[in-house]
């Protein structure tokens, strides 16, 4: 015969839902986390990289224009909306010239121009 003592202080098996609650969150970050390396970077990220990338060229190039006292051609190559190469004018007085730039990666586009008295890229909205 069973005594009901004897079923209170028996191990019971499986799991509880506490446990069970903290199994899915661990696996459901995992999930999410894994799916996003297995994707790569969005177009629109790697746009805005490149345009990142290009601020500081231009950054540095207007320094080198500004400490040598003399103008400096900066060419970004298929940066140009119109033509294949965009040539920026950098003159020692600080200020720059040039072209629109345009960035397309994935379907994804972005027009760039450089603010006259700064050099700094901003969005030119079509």
């Amino acid at each position: 015969m069973i005594w009901r003592s004897d079923l209170a202080s028996s191990p019971r098996s499986g799991f509880t839902l506490l446990e069970a609650l903290v199994t899915l969150a661990i696996l459901s970050v995992l999930l999410a986390v894994s799916a996003s390396a297995l994707r790569g970077p969005s177009p629109a990220l790697s746009l805005h990289r490149t345009g990142a990338d290009w601020s500081v060229r231009i950054a540095e190039a207007r320094a080198r224009a500004v400490a040598n006292g003399q103008g400096v051609d900066l060419v970004l190559d298929g940066a140009a909306c119109d033509t294949a190469q965009a040539v920026l004018r950098l003159h020692p007085d600080g200020t720059v010239t040039g072209p629109d730039l345009c960035l397309t990666e994935g379907g994804a586009a972005l027009r760039l121009r450089a603010s006259v008295l700064t050099g700094h890229l901003a969005r030119v909205d079509p």
